[in-house]
């Protein structure tokens, strides 16, 4: 995959944005809205969503640790609700509008 080059004069968010996950032109608005944000690992961003949506906390503690964090970002990548990019060495994440 190769690393995405944003625009001249066009924040880094919209631009790896528009170069890597949708076809037409994109406002800085509709970019950062859909901006997730920057991970190590797709892991790392299914961990966090749970956690921040609070369904992580619907699983009981003691059960956590066998919950499969790649396979659920794994199911929303298919899915198309978002994209998973790597740009200069981070996993920058995008929710699909």
């Amino acid at each position: 995959m190769g690393l995405a080059r944003p625009r001249r004069g066009r924040p880094r968010v919209a631009g790896v944005y528009e170069d890597r996950v949708c076809d037409s032109s994109a406002t800085i608005e509709q970019a950062r809205e859909a901006f997730s944000g920057k991970f190590d690992s797709e892991e790392d961003w299914a961990a966090d969503y749970l956690e921040q949506t609070g369904q992580l906390n619907q699983i009981p503690e003691h059960l956590r640790n066998y919950f499969d964090y790649e396979a659920y970002a794994r199911d929303f990548r298919i899915s198309g609700d978002v994209s998973f990019v790597i740009h200069e060495g981070d996993l920058w994440v995008f929710w699909s509008n």
